[in-house]
């Protein structure tokens, strides 16, 4: 029986047969004017029937749609969705009608049905009646008759509103009846039929943007005098600044009016982040201001900015140009005297010419007193220079003297009131000098008289106080007089005070005093000291020896004596000794301690220990007990020795007939005296007509060794005949070093009557990285076991060994040093044969057979200590975090865990190119590291660095697997008002060991986001390192490559200097400036240039992922051929490799080396350092070398100290090195030579470049100062080598002659220009500032590792005059170097915490060493800051008396109230006359970077696959300042695939609070394994560890089914 909804649909398909067909979509009609009207109709892109009556069935494909109300209240609603993205942006939806074909219609009519707004997703082949949809409640109804063959509308003007302000929401209309009672149905054509389909129609405006403003003649907010014919555009960008480094697009322009005004109006055709309104200036004018109100934003004078705008009308733009004045404008820019003659120069700074005949006018003291005709016309620029006719002497004090240009008013002006010049010349120019003292006398303990005379009255500017660097009392004396007896007060006893004395004249003279010290007396004190020595009564290796001393007044120092002998002084309390009792005989020691306190009165305090060293004298004893000698054995045998030393035994080998057989060890510190030892052998069908000898071998701690052999007869042992089988023994194992080199061989003989076949081989190792290697007979894995910290050799070889034929296998390895817990290096420490046959797989032979020595004698420990010392490069990793990240299942192996063993594996083998060991952090960060490379640190001494000029460390790795460093205290200012305070993801520190900005080590850094990534480039450095093909370095080609933006002109001039020094270093080179290259076609050039460069210099405005126009996305489309070239990237921030991939990108493409900024850079020094890095040691040395003497050599200002920080080296340091390493003769340091007692430096004659305007002075060797508001001055830097044990004291100069002159020069003034403003980063003005203003030069010195140091002298041979334009230049310097000799040194100068929390007193110790007569010394310690090297405080002065031989003391200084950020304790051993006998600076940062994981969670654990697994991470900062970070989350499956990450930045964190990440993944639909979720969180340059978490899928368990019958 047919139902009423059948029939119904019966009528509605008859019905199909008769409707027209269905036209194509319609398109958007265009506007044909501004805001004109346009129509589209848009069809249904889904649609579907729900009905109730079939509540899960889909109907999206039927060819009907249905909206119904029918028997049982069963009901049909219909769904329609349409896209509206084809309608054009910025579109405003004028009316929209919802428009369905009726076909068919039963019941009640009309029926008033409803669309309502769809607010949840619903899919056209999924949705059903049950699907949970969501709409709003109050729909749009439309009265619908039940006449067919038309189309039935409703006016959803207002939907279709929203779905274009929001595609993402648009989910389209519900369309549904009455559900009273009242029976219906109406069928419409779906979208199926292709014919009559549902549709939209559309009718819509596109508004134009349309901004308003005026263009005005002089300053804001001056409206008076508007400017016709100004070019106002348009322009639509990416970039919020207008100069941004991305180029932008025209839209439209307007000119101005009679009335200033201007009107833009663009209709949208796209969308643009940023829309600019930009003035170009009228010819020769210049801007002045702007202003727009909200929401314009001013960028600079000639931009007003909006960001995300919709079309509308915006105003209130306001420009004002200063226009040019086309008459002259005299002024006076300088005068002097000239013997008894009074000289001046005049220039016309207007824009006309100066007709001649003008008169300027002098007056003294405002008396006019002559007259100077200017003879000749002035046009704009020119200067003129003459004398007064007058003869001048100066009056009594001084003399006011004015110079009036065009006095009479002649020329007319377009400023009256610049025509004169002022000067005050003090008649006295001579400083008052000291005749006697400064002198302290009549020092008691609170008081002290200071006196001096002067050759002239003068007032006295007297500081003084017991911190250094810091004055508690500053006064100046309230007379002027010639002589001085001033009482100072309220001192403190027994203190030793700094002071300094400065005498100024009344003329403003003024003559620095130099800084003198003394001590007060301490207070009366009759009372001896109370001192009580604590040490062992038996005393064996290191003790520390106590001494517990108090006084009334104090305790000046206790001195420690042994057997008698004056050992150690230690200054400051807890007084300790640590007392080497091993340098004693044994029996019974004197030790003394002797307290002395601030009165000199001593008490002192012996004991009497003995002194108990194991004395290792023999070597051990070795009986073997069982068998007997020449005793008959069989089957099984058991030998057993007894074994006794009196040092401690080590190991036990066990020999037959010569063969390592068994072995058995002990740990060296609880080494046994003496022990049993069994060892099983198994002697079955081993008889032989010959004896067999065993021999049992033992090593003590000092690796004596002594061994005894027995010869026994093996009889028959009967037993049932095994089946032929292969049986592996290891016959041979053998260790060579060559350097820092080790190959281990391995023999193995099949000593069974079957082919061995599947031999693999694990070859255990500690202390050593095996290096991969492939050939046909076998291969070699590395592997590396992060929890057990060992490694291992992986022999695979696929041939079979046939039965009794012996094979070799050798391998390579590399030391490791390893921190913390370093094992005691071994190889062999397990060695694992596994063999199968035909008829069996899986024999196993697992032998404890660590190798004693190498192939000369030497114990492997040993071999691995002199190999470590022969090396002079260091690469190191943190292995636990590279699995941690990468292969986080390392347990179960995979691709993942076989890719970091092979970054472990290539470096090892590029440090055995390269003279290098390993380094293997397991725990800690960069200031780990810091501590195990400066001087002092552990692996430093175990690589000897002092016998080496250069150390090269290579970090593999990112801040994730390596910390870097952040440094705070920057606060520099940049144009356009943004500041940089921070440098983030910094090395320089770990380079810097001195802390003194001049790094010490050659370091650079491998990045990459997977170990691929690295193993690639540690490879590339192997390849190019041996000449392979396809892999080439040679410095022949380069490139030089400047940008567009704003500085064009000095990206070109530091492009231009860059390709200069390279074309001098002999490369051939190809210059590119960017802006001489159309936009769309800059790509193609740049890439056409690229390939087989050596060296590449790109100077380009960038962020993290570009540099115009390179990105990290089409990084693809560059070549650099079959060379490896070193690129120099001089952008701001192009080596943040945190936040982007740009740098990755360059070593993707095939780059060897990139040298990039972690931050925003400055363009001043961006344009010399290329030619500065070329013109070192770079063609000559390796790359790495070259960029740290660039480093060193940039300890010049802020600016180039802020670069040094900022930019990283990413690859190998040793880049470029020789092929064969250097030989003992070469490595070592040169011979020390004698400070000269003078110097004589001729400064090689500066040139002058000009461009635009704007001349250049360098001098050849030199440099030039670059700090933002200062003239780019030149200057000239000398550094002479100071040996060990020598002291620069002062550094005098005695003449400076060959001075010439020189006029006309307009020397620019260096700005702080970045990326983002719009002006020209140079200009040539008179506003700069005059750096080393009254200097001749200035000297500093630098501690090296060895001892020496480096004296630095700062010539200022360049005296520039702004106000005149002209110059002068010294040639020829003499300088007197006055240095001493010393026999003090600062052993070791320890920072502790070397990151200290706010409130944390910072601890300085100094361990000193006095190998001359005894001295009074005096200690201070400046506290700098270490960005700018301002002295920001200081410990308190401290006198060190009766020092001698080793020494120590300890103080500490307190931070509170400073700022966050890096500092440096510089501290100086000086007599108290003032001599420097020891210096040495420690770096130290204030304020802890700490944070940490408190919770981290996955699941759930039982999860089906498909499910979705939630992940949830809190970090809490525990920081003393505000940190901003990454979250990095990682998902892998068993087989360590990586299947899903995550990011997520977090914004600056506060002190003590905590950000939370959660996220959800959806697990694989198919059967899946465990899953490892590893999170970690990256933060000021470091990281957190890696913390980790497995997920598991639910396990079913399965029933069987029982029936019952």
């Amino acid at each position: 029986m047919a139902t009423r909804r059948d029939l119904n649909l019966l009528v509605i398909l008859v019905l199909l047969s008769a409707l027209p067909q269905r036209a194509a979509q319609a398109q958007p009609e265009p506007a044909t004017s501004l805001d004109a009207t346009a129509a589209v109709t848009l069809y249904a892109v889904a649609d579907a029937t729900l009905r109730s009556a079939s509540p899960t069935t889909n109907y999206g494909t039927d060819g009907v749609l249905e909206i119904a109300y029918g028997l049982r209240a069963s009901q049909a609603a219909t769904l329609v969705r349409f896209d509206l993205t084809s309608l054009p942006f910025g579109a405003v939806i004028d009316s929209a009608s919802l428009q369905l074909y009726l076909i068919g219609a039963t019941g009640a009519s009309p029926v008033s049905i409803g669309a309502y707004f769809v607010t949840s997703d619903w899919g056209e082949t999924t949705v059903n009646w049950n699907t949970p949809l969501t709409a709003q409640p109050l729909g749009l109804s439309a009265s619908i008759d039940s006449t067919s063959g038309s189309y039935k509308s409703w006016n959803t003007t207002s939907y279709a509103s929203a779905w274009l302000a929001d595609p993402d929401a648009n989910y389209g209309v519900l369309l549904r009846g009455p559900t009273d009672g009242t029976l219906y149905t109406r069928g419409f054509e779906s979208r199926e039929q292709n014919e009559s389909m549902p549709r939209l129609v559309i009718t819509y405006h596109v508004p134009p943007y349309t901004f308003n403003g005026g263009v005005y003649e002089g300053t804001l907010p001056d409206t008076s005098r508007p400017l016709a014919g100004v070019s106002v555009g348009l322009w639509g960008d990416q970039d919020e600044w207008p100069e941004g480094g991305v180029a932008r697009t025209f839209l439209v322009s307007a000119t101005t009016g009679a009335d200033g005004a201007f009107s833009l109006q663009w209709a949208p055709t796209a969308a643009w982040p940023y829309l600019h309104v930009i003035e170009v200036d009228p010819p020769g004018a210049t801007s002045t201001g702007a202003q727009a109100e909200p929401p314009g934003t001013v960028k600079n004078v000639n931009v007003v900015s909006y960001a995300a705008l919709a079309p509308g009308t915006y105003g209130g733009i306001g420009f004002w140009d200063a226009l040019p004045d086309a008459r002259p404008d005299l002024v006076v820019t300088g005068i002097w005297p000239d013997g008894l003659r009074i000289c001046a120069q005049i220039q016309n700074i207007g824009a006309g010419s100066a007709a001649a005949g003008h008169v300027a006018e002098l007056r003294i003291d405002d008396i006019p007193r002559a007259s100077l005709t200017v003879a000749i016309p002035l046009d704009p620029g020119q200067r003129f220079e003459g004398c007064f006719d007058v003869v001048w002497s100066c009056g009594s004090l001084e003399d006011y003297v004015v110079v009036i240009a065009d006095h009479l008013d002649v020329i007319e002006e377009s400023d009256e009131a610049n025509n004169g010049m002022e000067a005050h010349w003090p008649c006295d120019t001579t400083p008052p000098r000291f005749v006697s003292g400064p002198t302290i006398s009549d020092v008691t303990a609170t008081s002290a008289l200071l006196s001096w005379t002067s050759d002239e009255p003068a007032e006295g500017h007297v500081r003084y106080g017991p911190e250094a660097g810091r004055a508690t009392v500053d006064f100046w004396t309230d007379a002027v007089e010639s002589s001085y007896a001033l009482q100072l007060a309220s001192l403190q006893p027994a203190t030793v005070y700094h002071l300094q004395v400065d005498l100024h004249d009344g003329a403003g003279n003024q003559t620095l005093g130099r800084e003198m010290l003394f001590e007060t007396l301490p207070t009366p004190d009759s009372v001896n000291p109370v001192v009580g020595l604590v040490i062992p009564s038996t005393l064996t290796k290191t003790v520390v020896v106590q001494a517990n001393a108090t006084d009334n007044s104090g305790i000046q120092r206790v001195e420690f004596y042994v057997a008698g002998a004056l050992t150690f002084i230690d200054y400051s309390p807890p007084y300790t000794m640590a007392l080497d009792s091993t340098q004693y005989a044994n029996g019974t020691l004197p030790v003394t301690a002797k307290a002395i306190d601030l009165a000199d009165h001593s008490t002192q305090d012996s004991r009497s220990p003995a002194v108990a060293n194991l004395i290792e004298a023999n070597a051990p004893v070795v009986t073997i007990t069982a068998p007997t000698n020449d005793a008959n054995v069989s089957g099984i045998i058991k030998v057993t020795a007894q074994l006794s030393d009196d040092a401690g035994l080590l190991n036990a080998r066990f020999y037959v007939d010569g063969v390592y057989t068994a072995f058995e060890g002990w740990p060296a510190e609880s080494a046994p005296k003496s022990t049993t030892v069994t060892l099983d052998w198994d002697a079955r069908n081993l008889e032989r007509p010959e004896p067999y000898s065993l021999a049992v071998e033992a090593y003590d701690t000092s690796f004596k060794v002594t061994s005894q052999v027995i010869r026994v007869w093996v009889q028959p042992y009967v037993e049932p005949p095994p089946p032929p089988r292969p049986d592996l023994i290891l016959t041979g194992h053998t260790v060579a070093r060559f350097q820092n080199r080790f190959t281990i061989q391995l023999m193995v003989k099949n000593i069974g009557d079957a082919a061995a076949t599947n031999v693999r081989i694990l070859d255990g190792l500690r202390g050593f990285q095996p290096i991969a290697s492939t050939s046909t007979a076998y291969d070699v894995l590395p592997s590396w076991e992060p929890v057990g910290v060992y490694a291992f050799a992986d022999i695979r070889d696929p041939n079979s060994i046939p039965a009794g034929q012996e094979r070799i296998y050798t391998y390579k390895a590399l030391p490791v040093m390893i921190h913390p817990n370093p094992p005691t290096p071994q190889v062999g420490s397990f060695t694992d044969l596994n063999w199968s046959s035909a008829a069996q797989v899986n024999y196993h032979r697992h032998l404890t057979l660590p190798v004693a020595t190498d192939s000369i004698g030497t114990p492997i420990p040993a071999s691995h200590a002199m190999a470590t010392l022969s090396s002079d490069y260091v690469l190191v990793t943190n292995p636990y975090r590279l699995f941690a990240f990468h292969a986080p299942a390392y347990v179960t192996g995979g691709q993942a865990a076989l890719e970091v063993n092979q970054v472990l594996s290539t470096m090892a083998e590029l440090a055995w190119y390269k003279n290098g060991v390993l380094g293997y952090m397991n725990q800690g960060n960069a200031g780990t590291l810091n501590t195990l490379l400066r001087p002092g640190g552990d692996w430093v001494l175990r690589m000897g660095w002092l016998f080496y000029p250069d150390l090269y460390v290579l970090i593999v790795g990112e801040t994730n697997i390596v910390g870097s460093y952040w440094t705070k205290g920057w606060d520099i200012e940049w144009n356009g008002g943004t500041t940089t305070d921070v440098v983030n993801n910094t090395d320089q520190p770990i380079a810097d060991t001195a802390g003194d900005w001049r790094p010490e080590l050659i370091l650079g850094r491998l990045i990459g986001n997977a170990p691929a990534d690295l193993t690639i480039v540690l490879r590339r450095s192997v390849q190019v390192h041996l000449g392979e093909a396809g892999h080439s370095y040679d410095h022949s080609h380069a490139l030089s490559v400047s940008g567009t933006g704003n500085g064009e002109s000095t990206m070109i001039l530091g492009a231009d200097l860059t390709a200069g020094a390279l074309t001098s270093k002999g490369y051939t080179v190809s210059t590119l400036h960017l802006s001489t290259v159309a936009d769309a076609q800059q790509m193609a050039a740049l890439t056409a240039v690229t390939p087989n460069r050596d060296f590449i210099y790109y100077f380009q405005h960038g962020n993290p992922d570009s540099m115009d126009p390179l990105t990290t996305w089409n990084m693809g489309s560059v070549s650099f051929g079959t060379t490896h070239p070193v690129v120099l990237a001089a952008s701001c921030l192009t080596g943040d490799y945190v936040n982007g991939g740009l740098a990755e990108a360059f070593f993707d493409q095939g780059a060897g080396v990139y040298i990039g900024s972690t931050e925003v850079s400055p363009m001043s020094v961006n344009s010399y350092c290329g030619q500065d890095l070329v013109e070192g040691p770079f063609t000559t040395a390796p790359a790495g070398r070259a960029f740290r003497d660039l480093e060193r050599s940039y300890n010049l200002g802020k600016s180039y100290r802020f670069w040094a920080y900022e930019y990283n080296y990413y690859g190998d340091p040793k880049y470029g090195a020789p092929a064969t390493p250097l030989s003992a003769s070469e490595a070592a340091p040169l011979a020390q030579v004698a400070l000269p007692a003078t110097l004589h430096i001729d400064v090689p004659l500066y040139t002058v470049s000009e461009v635009d305007g704007i001349d250049q002075v360098e001098i050849p060797g030199g440099a030039l100062w670059l700090e933002p508001g200062d003239y780019e001055i030149p200057f000239y830097t000398v550094a002479l080598d100071v040996p060990q044990g020598t002291h620069v004291q002062d550094v005098v100069l005695v003449a400076r002659g060959d001075v010439i002159t020189a006029a006309d020069l307009h020397l620019p003034v260096a700005t702080a220009e970045i990326t983002h403003p719009a002006s020209d980063a140079r200009a040539a003005t008179s506003e700069g500032a005059l750096p080393f203003a009254g200097q001749d030069y200035t000297w500093q010195t630098t501690d090296r590792p060895d001892g020496s140091s480096e004296l630095l002298i700062m010539l200022y041979p360049f005296v520039y005059d702004p106000q005149t334009a002209g110059a002068t230049f010294a040639h020829g310097w003499d300088f007197e170097l006055r240095a001493t000799e010393s026999t003090v040194v600062i052993k070791a100068l320890e920072a502790a915490p070397r990151a200290v929390p706010i409130g944390v007193p910072l601890g300085v110790t100094l361990e000193i060493e006095n190998t001359g007569a005894a001295q009074d010394l005096v200690v201070s310690g400046l506290v700098k800051r270490l960005a700018t090297g301002e002295v920001s405080g200081g410990l308190m002065l401290h006198s060190l008396k009766g020092l001698v031989g080793q020494a120590s003391f300890a103080a500490t200084w307190d931070g509170e109230g400073y700022p966050v950020g890096d500092y440096e304790v510089e501290v100086t051993l000086t007599t108290m006359e003032g001599t420097i006998v020891a210096q040495r600076t420690v770096p130290f940062s204030l304020g802890v970077a700490e944070g940490r994981i408190t919770a981290f969670s996955a699941g759930p654990s039982g999860f089906t696959p498909g499910d979705l697994i939630g992940i949830s991470l809190t970090f809490v900062n525990w920081s003393d300042f505000a940190v901003s970070g990454q979250v990095r989350v990682t998902i892998h499956d068993a087989a360590n695939t990586l299947l899903q990450s995550y990011s997520e930045d977090f914004a600056p964190l506060a002190p003590d609070m905590t950000v939370s990440f959660i996220e959800s993944w959806q697990t694989p639909g198919s059967e899946a394994g465990e899953l490892h979720v590893t999170a970690v969180v990256l933060y000021s340059g470091t990281s957190t560890d890696p913390v980790s978490t497995v997920v598991e899928p639910r396990q079913l368990l399965y029933l069987p089914l029982v029936v019952k019958s």
